[in-house]
């Protein structure tokens, strides 16, 4: 049996302008929501949405991974049409486990 669990979010339309910002507040809630123990919270605000408010961590090296991860999709897009271009994202977590020890 599997621990796998997979969740897929439905299809994110969004202008080129607005895509970085929509990454950001998607990640960064998926991140504070898993985010384990005691984090310090902070507000995200997000030019492209102003009236929106998002909750993520406060946490320099998280920062970096976010911002790094929304780099690396920008560069796997690709073109499906005129003005229009397609990316997937992958969002995964993992989780140590120490195996039982025989005889011991």
């Amino acid at each position: 049996m599997s621990n796998h669990v997979q969740r897929l979010l439905s299809v994110l339309e969004v202008e080129e302008a607005a895509a970085s910002d929509a990454l950001r507040a998607i990640l960064h809630t998926i991140l504070f929501n898993r985010a384990l123990g005691a984090v310090e919270p902070r507000e995200l605000a997000l030019p492209a949405f102003p009236a929106l408010r998002v909750a993520a961590c406060l946490d320099n090296a998280l920062e970096l991974t976010v911002e790094d991860a929304i780099a690396k999709f920008y560069k796997s897009l690709h073109l499906v049409g005129p003005d229009l271009e397609r990316g997937e994202l992958v969002l995964s977590f993992y989780e140590t486990r120490k195996k039982a020890e025989f005889l011991g």
